[in-house]
């Protein structure tokens, strides 16, 4: 199976569509004080596996290149259970609102 996710970053649809800046495909430290929106997938149990760059320590959201794959496994009946981090910082700059996101987490089978 392929997990993947589709979606965009944080926008606040009251505030003109301002977004927070997702982090891209190059994994990155949380920064407090810069504006990042920004996700990590942990496996907790199973066979499966996490897929880079979301797989690390650090954040990553590629909305440029989506749909993303974040998890991938080989069907052998075990189940696999993934833990879903998600990060968003603001900088003084970030215009005040209420911000949101809609992601969509799709499976597909590959036989």
């Amino acid at each position: 199976y392929v997990v993947m996710v589709n979606g965009s970053t944080l926008t606040c649809s009251a505030c003109a569509g301002a977004t927070i800046t997702a982090i891209g495909s190059n994994a990155a430290e949380s920064s407090p004080g810069s504006e990042q929106f920004g996700m990590r997938v942990m496996r907790n149990s199973g066979t499966g596996s996490a897929s880079a760059p979301y797989n690390g320590a650090n954040w990553a959201f590629d909305s440029a290149a989506f749909p993303d794959i974040i998890a991938t496994g080989a069907g052998d009946d075990v189940t696999s259970v993934y833990g879903l981090r998600y990060l968003a910082n603001i900088s003084s700059a970030t215009e005040a609102g209420e911000y949101s996101s809609v992601l969509t987490y799709t499976v597909t089978a590959t036989f």
